[in-house]
């Protein structure tokens, strides 16, 4: 028997720093490597995240996405001290602010290092406070930069879009755990909340506070993915397939 060597990958090491560009640059280094395999959605999960529906259910409504990406973004909740000092982005671009947390189709991430104009805005992002939250709602929700995925709806319905990738309570929402910096910090009051929710992963815990809650959950998403094997029933994926994200979405060839 022949042993397979592992192969030997060289990233480029970045010392990351809350709120610089080292946060979006160490996510495009991942995903530029990532694109030497195959796969079809990116998504940027975090050591302190619990997925909230099964690995067959995520599949299920990736599938549903149609190609479409799962990003925020919202102009009106852009704070422009961010980018003070700066002249007006290029290409008319309008600056949006969104979660770092995305789902992105194979087609955007592609499009991200192909694309010339997305290029240069990246490049002019490099000296301005938390590029992370505006890089990738920017590429999405600017619809004549014709990104794969893209959103190209109304104004109105972009402001008012849920974000279903993640659940997470901020200050003023529910939250039986304890706020870190404006988060919720998940304890086992949360439990039916995170059960019921649709979203696809929980944001966030930590190790050594609410165990019990990640233990819970741990033992849900267990029972969730037998019981899935053995009753061969279908996940139903109709309300993910009627976001407006997807609704919305400049049209591709379907991904999955």
């Amino acid at each position: 028997m022949v042993a397979l060597q592992p192969r030997i990958t060289h990233f480029q090491a970045v010392l990351v720093h809350w709120g610089t560009f080292s946060v979006l640059d160490a996510d495009l280094i991942c995903m530029r490597e990532l694109l030497r395999f195959k796969w079809k959605y990116f998504i940027n999960l975090t050591g302190q995240e619990f997925p909230l529906q099964t690995n067959k259910q995520v599949v299920q409504i990736l599938k549903a996405y149609r190609g479409a990406n799962g990003i925020k973004g919202s102009v009106s909740r852009f704070d422009k001290r961010r980018v003070k000092n700066k002249g007006p982005p290029p290409f008319n671009i309008t600056l949006m602010k969104g979660p770092v947390h995305i789902a992105a189709s194979r087609a955007f991430v592609e499009f991200i290092f192909s694309d010339k104009k997305t290029q240069i805005f990246l490049e002019w992002l490099k000296d301005t406070v938390v590029p992370d939250e505006t890089f990738y709602a920017t590429i999405n929700y600017n619809p004549h930069l014709s990104a794969p995925g893209g959103f190209n709806g109304p104004v109105q319905v972009r402001e008012n879009m849920p974000f279903i990738l993640r659940y997470k309570q901020w200050n003023g929402q529910k939250c039986s755990g304890k706020h870190v910096r404006d988060i919720c910090i998940f304890n086992v009051g949360d439990l039916s909340d995170l059960a019921n929710s649709k979203a696809l992963f929980a944001n966030k815990f930590h190790r050594t506070y609410g165990q019990y809650a990640y233990d819970c959950l741990e033992e849900l998403h267990w029972n969730r993915t037998i019981q899935e094997y053995f009753s061969g029933e279908e996940f139903n994926t109709s309300f993910y397939s009627s976001l407006s994200e997807v609704k919305y979405r400049n049209q591709i060839k379907s991904l999955i």
